[in-house]
């Protein structure tokens, strides 16, 4: 999005797209999505509706502030939450999630295996780019989303998720806080690592219920 809207990023990371042709496409269509909105016509809301807005969004405010110093305990909060649920996983019995509102019926899909590519040595900084983006790639192609899921692997999937957005802030804010590469390098580890987690969580989920 960043490259989209033509915000600043990271060199690196512009070069591993720019080599990417399926990166590039995605990329131009997203730009083709953004030319087509702005190209529609103005709509003018009924009266009075920005008003409603403001003092719903302030009334909202009001019910729900919370003190500031609570943002920075997320990531530790969603680390707590991963461990946890990970360690009860195989000590208590599992209880479905269901949504009342999906159809009863499951529809088997046949889900192709991710590629999970392990970290050797000391990989480098664009290669860790590379492997996150194809992890990303990996996750959107599992497209089968189970109606039940055991509340421990669903607790899971929230903290790494949870984590991976952590993660993905420093690195969009990698120049503001005066990370180096070797900073960034370590962030797209976790990253690629996490990521791998997910897919493999994911992928599981997926062949469990398609039946």
């Amino acid at each position: 999005m960043r490259i989209r809207d033509g915000e600043p990023v990271d060199a690196d990371v512009r070069a591993v797209v720019d080599r990417d042709p399926e990166l590039r496409d995605e990329l131009a269509g997203l730009a083709g999505t953004q030319r087509a909105l702005q190209d529609l016509p103005a709509f003018e809301p009924p009266p009075g509706v920005y008003e409603r807005i403001r003092g719903e969004i302030a009334a909202q405010q009001s019910r729900s502030r919370r003190p500031t110093w609570q943002w920075p305990l997320r990531g530790a909060i969603a680390a707590s939450v991963a461990v946890a649920a990970v360690w009860l996983a195989g000590r208590l019995p599992e209880t479905p999630i269901e949504d009342t509102a999906a159809p009863a019926t499951i529809v088997a899909e046949e889900t192709p295996a991710p590629q999970v590519t392990p970290l050797l040595g000391t990989p480098s900084y664009a290669s860790l780019v590379e492997e996150s983006a194809r992890l990303e790639r990996a996750l959107d192609e599992i497209q089968y989303r189970p109606r039940v899921v055991r509340a421990s692997t669903a607790a899971t999937i929230d903290g790494l998720e949870d984590r991976i957005a952590l993660i993905d802030e420093q690195l969009m804010f990698a120049r503001a806080l005066g990370l180096s590469t070797a900073d960034r390098r370590v962030l797209y580890r976790q990253r690629v690592e996490l990521m791998n987690a997910l897919v493999q969580i994911r992928y599981a989920e997926a062949r469990r219920f398609a039946f």
